[in-house]
């Protein structure tokens, strides 16, 4: 297993990633840490992104050799996505979408509960 944290910008999300079983190319890293570099706008609490990457060896499973989880870490929340894919870039994107659509869905429920705008019952007035 190979780690090494690497910080994007001054302010943002620290990101690591990880090979398990091989060691991540100079790319591989890079292409993760830019890409997640977009998602800070809803991460709502999440202060640290592990993007764990993992190769099938098995050459008959060669449509779904390589698997992204990416998992977002903060006070009070974790979200977790993973994905498969025929290479690193389509099964990272993958797992991008699904991190982006539930972060996005957390963001949303954060700001109905905070405006007071969720499942509230409709007030009606029968003084007429």
């Amino acid at each position: 297993m190979t780690s090494e944290p690497t910080i994007p910008n001054e302010g943002a999300e620290p990101v690591e990633v990880l090979g398990h079983g091989f060691t991540v190319s100079a790319e591989e890293r890079s292409h993760a840490v830019e890409r997640l570099e977009h998602v800070h706008r809803y991460s709502g609490g999440v202060e640290r992104y592990e993007v764990g990457l993992f190769r099938e060896p098995n050459p008959s499973r060669a449509k779904l050799s390589d698997r992204v989880e990416i998992t977002g870490t903060g006070p009070g929340v974790t979200v977790r996505v993973h994905a498969s894919g025929p290479g690193f870039e389509p099964a990272f994107a993958a797992a991008l979408a699904k991190l982006e659509s539930r972060l996005h869905r957390h963001h949303d429920r954060r700001v109905d509960q905070q405006q007071g705008t969720g499942h509230q019952d409709p007030v009606v007035d029968t003084t007429a």
